[in-house]
């Protein structure tokens, strides 16, 4: 590399500032140093007297874009650059004055030498700060109404207008000294600081306007749904951006109800359905009918879903009945045969029991083993043998204690049983020795049991929030049991939803609440297992169609409403529901009912009867033609998102440069 070359290198290196012009000049004074020192080659010397020549126009170039440079400084920081050079000096111990006084003095310099490039950088500055306050004051404007934003605009304009000409008497070396100089500027310049307070003013309705004209085309340009107008499905992709907004998983709540789930039972778009029917017309009626016909085919629903995974609603008192007539001709008569044979029981062992048992017992328990010692006739403490009775006696005697032990254990009495359940169990080793007996026993047992296997799951879904049997205590009863007997818990529960849902239709409410608890789910899942998931997918689908349901028949009055509403509207403000003035009614009729007739018929077509239908059978669509739906919205709001982001942006870049106008028009005002 020459020497030359490594020279313009440097230049292009250590002095980029003001571009090409600085590096000349950089390069120029150089090769000046290599030519006093005699070093300067050919090339050299002939690079430098090109440089030479062109000297004057690098100078002033460099001098304009350094003028307008300290102008773009003074006006971005609102004519405070002179102040922030102060305190720089001053925190470097040279002293404020030093500072703030060299800064005007530069700018003082520039402004002579270049008044024209100068004053295009302070345009330029003006700009930049008005840029720079939209920036700032956003946050603290975010949710503001349109007035307050447009005077917060023209307060930002006009103040920006005023302090350019404040700040241009100082740099003409006439700052203001007082009240009335300050007041006298705002006099002098009204104009200029008119045009602030209007451009700035002006900036978010333009904004705004910009913003909705984006939007409004990007909606112009989309496609409808399929099967739908431009007007219902503007409406429909309206509803599903505010369910959306509010959290709402629009497929995940519908994938989990049943194939029967519409749109209309998602909340926000119920409520577009109630307004449907109050409307009337078409798409209303086509919605109600979808909703009653529905409704009124819950329980054959309700019913298959449960015959399929459990079993018929009879079942459990087919089981009783057949469990009632066993015990009457099989396991009767065979008690009948055993206690009729003749045969006599010993009660030495009995006897032997009570005295050891009534000696701690006390209260209901010893009470209830002097009765069974005085129906035996046994005689405790006796010395030598007792007298045998009769099994038949001892039978009476035995199925008076059963039913005295089973009261105590529903009232939660387990000390009772602890001492008097041994006396049980002497009496049935005792009776067992009667030919027949123990068999009749045990068969009339195992028939009784099949009985409280089904009351176990009729009661599974009873009880308040002190007597409901909570989902571990279920479990442990349940997983003791004996196969047939969980079968017959099955058909205990099968009976107790059939009966809980045939109250649905009167009280659907209490109904539907049974299974809204998690014990109740969680319990018929220990029963079913994963037959379980189904019904209670199917229950919860039903209880959701039944609110939805409610919601409609509690507005069957709207249509009378809607048209009272229909007639008075033109009397009242939509957004106050209260009367209006005579200029307010004028403009509503001459003006905005006419504009936006027109304007919802070139966007949106004219037909809205057929929109009406179109929204009706869109809400009550169910099942495949559903979810496609449901794809071709969710497809739809991914493409509107990124319409709104463009128009927020085309809003945020329009507002910028209104801000940016407003100033810069004004400080081009100034330099005039």
């Amino acid at each position: 590399m020459s020497e030359l070359d490594r020279l313009r290198a440097l230049a292009a290196k250590d002095a980029p500032t003001f571009g090409d012009a600085n590096q000349a000049e950089y390069l120029r004074g150089r090769l000046q140093r290599l030519v006093d020192a005699g070093s300067a080659t050919p090339a050299e010397q002939a690079e430098l007297s090109r440089l030479q020549q062109a000297a004057p126009e690098n100078q002033q170039t460099i001098g304009e874009t350094g003028a307008a440079y300290r102008g773009f400084q003074h006006d971005i920081t609102a004519g405070q650059l002179d102040t922030l050079g102060g305190v720089k000096s001053f925190l470097q111990g040279d002293g404020y004055e030093a500072g703030r006084d060299a800064v005007r003095g530069k700018d003082q310099a520039a402004l002579e030498a270049h008044p024209e490039a100068f004053g295009t950088g302070q345009i330029a500055g003006s700009g930049a700060l008005g840029g720079v306050s939209l920036a700032a004051g956003a946050p603290a404007l975010k949710g503001a109404n349109w007035l307050t934003k447009m005077l917060a605009g023209a307060g930002v304009g006009g103040g920006i207008a005023y302090n350019q000409e404040v700040q241009q008497d100082q740099l003409e070396g006439n700052p203001p000294q007082s009240v009335g100089d300050f007041a006298k500027v705002g006099e002098e310049n009204w104009p200029t600081i008119a045009t602030g307070l209007t451009l700035g003013g002006a900036a978010y309705p333009i904004a705004a306007g910009a913003g909705a004209t984006a939007r409004g085309l990007g909606n112009l340009t989309q496609s409808p749904l399929p099967g739908m107008g431009r007007k219902s499905s503007h409406i429909l992709r309206d509803v599903t951006d505010e369910a959306l907004n509010s959290g709402q998983d629009i497929q995940q709540y519908l994938g989990g109800l049943a194939d029967e789930a519409m749109l209309a039972d998602i909340p926000e778009f119920r409520a577009t359905g109630q307004g449907l029917a109050s409307q009337g017309g078409e798409g209303g009626k086509a919605l109600s009918r979808a909703l009653r016909e529905r409704q009124q085919s819950n329980k054959a629903r309700i019913t298959g879903e449960l015959d399929v995974n459990i079993g018929q609603p009879d079942a459990a008192f087919d089981q009783r009945r057949a469990n009632a007539a066993e015990r009457s001709t099989v396991w009767g008569p065979e008690y009948d045969a055993a206690l009729g044979s003749g045969e006599r029981v010993g009660t030495d062992r009995i006897a032997q029991l009570l005295m050891d048992q009534q000696q701690d017992a006390a209260g209901a328990s010893a009470a209830a083993m002097r009765r069974v010692g005085r129906d035996l006739g046994v005689q405790p403490g006796l010395i030598g043998p007792q007298a045998p009775v009769s099994a038949a006696r001892a039978h009476n005697v035995r199925s008076n204690l059963s039913d005295d032990l089973s009261a105590a254990a529903q009232a939660g009495r387990g000390k009772f049983g602890a001492q008097v359940g041994p006396v049980l169990n002497e009496l049935d080793a005792a009776l067992d020795q009667v030919p027949g007996y123990a068999a009749a026993r045990t068969g009339y047992a195992n028939n009784k049991a099949m009985d409280d296997a089904i009351q176990f799951g009729v009661d599974a879904f009873s009880g308040g929030r002190s007597s409901a049997v909570s989902p571990a205590e279920f479990a442990q009863q349940f997983s003791a049991m004996s196969e047939p007997q969980k079968d017959a818990v099955r058909k205990g529960v099968r009976g107790q939803v059939a009966r809980i849902m045939g109250t649905a239709r009167n009280d659907a409410a209490a109904a539907w609440g049974e299974f809204a608890k998690d014990w109740n789910a969680d319990k018929l899942r220990m029963v079913l297992g994963d037959e379980a998931e189904p019904i209670i997918k199917r229950l919860n689908s039903e209880r959701a169609f039944s609110e939805t349901h409610g919601a409609f028949n509690a507005g069957s009055q709207t249509d009378f409403r809607s048209a009272a509403r229909d007639k008075l509207m033109p009397l009242q403000d939509p957004q106050t529901g209260q009367q209006l003035g005579p200029i307010r009614r004028a403009k509503v009729a001459a003006f905005e009912k006419p504009v936006n007739a027109i304007v919802d018929s070139l966007i949106y077509g004219p037909r809205s009867s057929q929109a009406n239908l179109e929204l009706g059978q869109a809400l009550s669509a169910q099942s495949d033609s559903r979810d496609e739906l449901v794809k071709s919205l969710m497809d739809q709001i991914k493409k509107r998102s990124r319409t709104n982001r463009a128009a927020n942006k085309t809003s945020a870049v329009a507002e910028m440069l209104m801000r940016a106008i407003g100033p810069a028009t004004t400080g081009a005002l100034v330099q005039d």
